[in-house]
């Protein structure tokens, strides 16, 4: 299994880190890949929401992707996720990971009409916050990449991490 991670070196570094102890082979785009270790199944890239052509370009020559974990900002997922759906494999399963914006249905929509073609599984993970004394913090990136994980591997069509 090949995964593309996007957004990999932050709040997904420990789900890279899991996939990679498991034996998947990763390709993870971000804009600092030498923040994650060297690994043999490792394919770090240099690249940027902001030129999704340049993106896609670069992780092209990986191949096709059986899976992928995105984590993209709102603004930037058109351009991204039409520039990287040609890379992932028919019948790929796609996590879209999304702060609480991704609940307005222009978002569940845009995910749905450019990801979910063809045989794929589109799954969503929301996230949330957490309760702290008097207020709320927010989540862990070991339980962020906890619930990207849970969905990539099955599950529901949507879970929340947290509390919305």
């Amino acid at each position: 299994m090949t995964v593309l991670v996007l957004g990999g070196t932050g709040m997904l570094a420990p789900a890279v880190r899991r996939l990679l102890a498991d034996g998947t082979t990763v390709v993870s785009a971000s804009r600092r890949p030498e923040r994650l270790e060297a690994h043999p199944f490792l394919t770090g890239i240099r690249a940027d929401w902001s030129n999704a052509e340049g993106l896609a370009g670069e992780v092209a020559p990986h191949g096709s992707f059986d899976s992928a974990v995105l984590w993209v900002h709102l603004e930037h997922r058109p351009t991204v996720y039409r520039a990287v759906s040609p890379l992932l494999a028919d019948d790929a399963v796609v996590v879209e990971v999304s702060g609480s914006g991704g609940r307005v249905p222009e978002a569940r929509e845009l995910a749905t009409t450019l990801l979910a073609g063809r045989a794929r599984t589109l799954r969503r993970v929301l996230l949330g916050s957490m309760p702290h004394g008097f207020g709320r913090r927010w989540l862990t990136d070991e339980k962020i990449s906890a619930g990207a994980l849970a969905a990539l591997h099955g599950g529901p069509a949507e879970q929340v991490v947290g509390e919305l």
